[in-house]
């Protein structure tokens, strides 16, 4: 659940509101981006495991 943002330049004037819709679906995408930016990165590191492992045998 997010609550309503307000965003304040710094003269303390309101130049953006961000509705709760908007930020649960920014925080949804950014999720899955990260998730799957994660899951490549450790993919490719266990496959470097493996062929480290090997050479050293």
């Amino acid at each position: 659940m997010f609550h309503q943002v307000r965003v304040l330049d710094p003269k303390g004037n309101v130049q953006e509101i961000l509705n709760s819709e908007q930020l649960s679906k920014n925080y949804w995408q950014n999720f899955r981006e990260d998730e799957s930016n994660m899951g490549f990165k450790a993919q490719n590191n266990a496959r470097l495991f493996k062929k480290v492992k090997r050479t050293k045998n």
